[in-house]
């Protein structure tokens, strides 16, 4: 199959120029098209906002790779990995929203319909097993509601999320923050092929990009943009990356929920964190009759 033009060159620009979401923004905003940013001059490229002349350099030898590009693609392609680009009718509407969204994502699977309702379950990666439980229940809960379950592949909550969809015979989408060739972490390979079977799994990185902390927190704010509103369940010690997407969704004016079995979080602690808690899955089965979760 032929490969598009546009997109050799905005796979060239994000790979070998090393162009990031907010960068390539810029870029396109100044030149007005790829293939401006390609021929321009480095004494062009600097006068870019967030450009220096280090990443300006990167940008010049992008011009020498564009064949390679296309082979990169070719042979992503023959992997069984799509990719949707921002320019595509079929990228998520949602993503626009947000302030710095992908140029490109790569993904297995059918592609979700983001006309339809979609739920994030997020939560710690050593959760109890009362915590484990609560996850999968809720999974089958949104899948029984025709709701798609948005997480991360994570061990713990995340896994637990999408098995509870995936028992239910739901839809599940799993935003990853490695390459699709590189599932982190590897217990969960077997998961997330069959997430691929009946879902779908996506990441913004090179296939063959290695997991980073980084990477997991910027996944963050697509699992939430993709969502109506988040569920957390159970925080711990190790729950920064749950807390960074409540704190996302702050941003994004999405509510969160707090899967709280023990009332610990006050009335005045969920106003002060944004966040609803719920008690038990028979009560998050009646939030769900008042939270506005319809698509685009």
């Amino acid at each position: 199959m032929r490969i598009d033009k546009r997109l050799i060159q905005l796979y060239a620009l994000k790979t070998y120029g090393e162009s990031g979401p907010k960068s390539l923004q810029n870029l396109l905003v100044y030149f007005g098209s790829f293939e401006g940013i390609i021929r321009a001059s480095l004494d062009e490229l600097v006068k870019v906002q967030g450009i220096s002349k280090l990443k300006a350099r990167k940008l010049l030898r992008v011009r020498g790779m564009l064949k390679r590009a296309e082979e990169d693609l070719s042979l992503i392609q023959k992997a069984g990995i799509m990719i949707i680009s921002v320019f595509d009718e079929e990228y998520p509407p949602r993503l626009l929203k947000i302030g710095d969204p992908p140029s490109m994502i790569f993904y297995r699977g059918r592609l979700p319909k983001f006309t339809e309702s979609a739920l994030a379950v997020v939560g710690t990666a050593k959760p109890s097993e009362k915590g484990i439980s609560a996850a999968v229940e809720i999974g089958k809960l949104l899948a029984s509601r025709g709701i798609t379950v948005v997480s991360g592949l994570a061990s713990g909550i995340d896994a637990s999320a999408h098995i509870g969809s995936l028992k239910a015979d739901g839809y599940t989408v799993a935003i990853l923050g490695s390459g699709l060739l590189n599932i982190y972490p590897k217990e969960n390979i077997p998961l997330a092929n069959m997430v691929e079977q009946s879902g779908c799994l996506m990441s913004e990185f090179h296939p063959e990009a290695k997991v980073s902390k980084g990477q997991l927190i910027a996944r963050n704010r697509l699992i939430v943009a993709l969502s109506s509103a988040i569920i957390a369940v159970e925080l711990s010690d190790d729950s920064n990356g749950t807390l960074n997407a409540i704190k996302r969704a702050n941003e994004q004016g999405k509510v969160s929920y707090l899967y709280d079995p023990l009332g610990k979080l006050s009335i005045e602690g969920q106003a002060h964190s944004k966040v609803v808690s719920f008690r038990s899955i028979d009560e998050l089965e009646e939030l769900l009759e008042y939270l506005v979760i319809s698509g685009d």
